[in-house]
């Protein structure tokens, strides 16, 4: 078997653990963090995929050229892209409900 396809299997293994353990989180919601455990797991979502869909491009290289291996990278990173920024808005959005248990 090939080092890209061996790795293709982990990336989905590993992302999908790390989806279900997100999901499952949100079962755990408090007032202060339900909507960051909503972010969070919609950017966990995103960004595994994203890392399935860049290791894809690997494992898919000799077979379809390097060509597809390529658009498939550059589409999976602007994909981890918007997963970081749905990481941004979830700490935004802790970081504002937090405010009113700061230290004055």
């Amino acid at each position: 078997m090939e080092t890209a396809v061996v790795l293709l299997i982990g990336t989905l293994l590993l992302g999908g653990v790390t989806v279900f353990l997100a999901f499952r989180c949100r079962s755990y919601k408090l007032d202060i963090n339900s909507k960051f455990l909503d972010y969070r797991f919609m950017a966990l979502l995103v960004v595994a995929l994203a890392f399935s869909l860049h290791t894809l491009g690997d494992a898919l290289m000799p077979s379809m050229g390097e060509e597809v291996e390529m658009l498939l990278e550059s589409i999976a990173h602007v994909i981890m892209a918007v997963s970081l920024f749905i990481f941004l808005l979830g700490s935004r959005y802790l970081l504002r409900s937090a405010k009113e248990h700061s230290f004055k």
